[in-house]
């Protein structure tokens, strides 16, 4: 397979071929392939002396390298748990009606009315309506109607994958460039 040393390809195999290996972030003595380390040196940590490491894409998509996101560059996060502070500042406005009030003020649009509880006299059943009229006295709700929910645990937030082996060539033809 002719292939550039440092090239990286995605295989759907569970094995590296010959002369490649995983892309998985390993630790390669620099005296076992000087060519390799030539190509990519250091960008993917190591100790600048003895030993440099393989790209780690295992669990992570790659992105071009750019001016803002340079070569070897990581960023993100597998999970992360939202908090208030993630969310924009925003209300959740409720305005409420007490009293009695005939069938015939109650309205199916709930432009411009307010939310109310209207009991049936006489029987033993409550609706909410939306009604008509001007805005009514405020009425305090119970707590839990507009308590914060949810439990604060970390979340996956992927988009849609499918899982390959990513693996470099490590012994290949050089990547020559033009000057």
């Amino acid at each position: 397979m002719d292939a550039f040393t440092g090239e990286i390809r995605a295989f759907c195999f569970d094995y590296p071929p010959v002369n490649w290996a995983y892309c998985n972030g390993a630790k390669v003595h620099a005296r076992q392939n000087p060519v390799l380390l030539g190509i990519i040196g250091y960008t993917y940590g190591g100790d600048q002396r003895e030993f440099f490491h393989l790209p780690d894409l295992q669990g992570k998509a790659a992105m071009g390298a750019s001016e803002t996101h340079k070569l070897g560059a990581r960023t993100g996060e597998p999970e992360v748990a939202l908090s208030p502070a993630h969310t924009p500042p925003h209300d959740h406005l409720v305005a409420t009606f007490i009293g009695n009030l005939p069938d015939d003020k109650l309205s199916a649009s709930p432009e411009g009315n307010y939310l109310g509880r209207y009991e049936i006299a006489n029987v033993n059943k409550i609706a909410l309506h939306y009604l008509p009229g001007t805005k009514p006295p405020d009425t305090f709700l119970h707590e839990g109607s507009v308590a914060p929910a949810g439990s604060g645990a970390p979340h996956e937030n992927r988009q849609p994958y499918l899982a390959l082996n990513y693996c470099i060539c490590t012994y290949g033809e050089f990547p020559r460039f033009d000057d």
